[in-house]
């Protein structure tokens, strides 16, 4: 059966790992930041696809700064200056500390909804293997969606509800959040067609968890 098609938009994303070398007597190795990526970007495919968003992944840049290898909140002026591509949005993987997970969440996004919108986000979660939303969540921010709680908000009980450090946001999205999404880098393009939005708005989603 041949495939139907449908139109979409598409978001450019540029993925940026830190990498350093370690002396081991009696070699030397190198280290890299980045499983997040491959853990969270299926989440993100799965739950943006519902608002008929795509994504286009460029391979690694690597930032070779061994300071920022284990990052802080303090720390984050100095990281989002090393790569600011004007068609993009940035997403650098860190090894985040207690202080990001705890008031971060795991992750943050900066200048939401413009062609200057950059993520930081921890590696954190994949050990254990939880929070598989975390990077579809930033996303949205990086899509001028909010959480529910703020002005002009996104919808409740959908994946923009705010979590917290291993804890999923929920695999929900909604037509709303489909219909306020922006960003000037967004282009359009085609996909396969798929299901739509679980659900229309907060009075049809429910309550955030």
């Amino acid at each position: 059966m041949p495939w139907r098609w449908e139109v979409a938009r598409n978001l450019c994303v540029q993925p940026v790992r830190l990498g350093r070398l370690v002396w081991t007597w009696p070699s030397l190795s190198i280290q890299y930041t980045g499983d997040g990526l491959a853990f969270g970007l299926p989440g993100a495919r799965t739950q943006w696809k519902k608002a008929d968003v795509t994504f286009t992944v460029r391979d690694w840049k690597t930032v070779w700064c061994s300071d920022l290898y284990n990052f802080s909140t303090g720390e984050a002026a100095d990281l989002l200056d090393e790569v600011n591509d004007a068609d993009c949005v940035e997403v650098y993987f860190v090894k985040g500390d207690n202080a990001m997970h705890t008031n971060w969440g795991g992750g943050a996004t900066f200048s939401s909804g413009s062609a200057n919108t950059r993520i930081i986000s921890s590696d954190g979660n994949v050990p254990p293997g939880i929070d598989l939303t975390h990077l579809a969540h930033e996303l949205g921010h990086a899509v001028d969606l909010p959480h529910p709680t703020a002005a002009n908000a996104s919808s409740t009980n959908t994946l923009m509800c705010p979590s917290g450090f291993m804890n999923d946001n929920p695999k929900r999205n909604s037509q709303e959040n489909k219909n306020n999404l922006s960003n000037p880098l967004l282009t359009f393009s085609i996909k396969p067609v798929s299901a739509g939005p679980d659900c229309t708005n907060s009075a049809s989603c429910g309550a955030c968890p």
